[in-house]
């Protein structure tokens, strides 16, 4: 694992690791957690519009706008 370092305010800090003593952990473990929600955040992103851009390639409405009773029917 690698090491780093970030500036935030004292009280900040002290603040954030009350709250995570409160949840029984560490405030070096509430990051890996927010780091590793963020990465994987932005993959789904990245999934989810590559997704949308197959279906567009694949699938055409040759530019029909469906009506709400349309798009319900079953």
């Amino acid at each position: 694992m690698k090491n780093i370092i970030f500036r935030a305010d004292e009280n900040l800090i002290e603040e954030a690791r009350i709250m995570a003593a409160r949840e029984q952990t560490s405030l070096n473990a509430k990051f890996c957690s927010w780091l590793e929600n963020y990465v994987q955040g932005q993959k789904r992103t990245e999934d989810a519009l590559e997704l949308i851009s197959d279906l567009r390639s694949r699938y055409s409405t040759s530019g029909h706008n469906f009506t709400r009773d349309e798009m319900n029917d079953r």
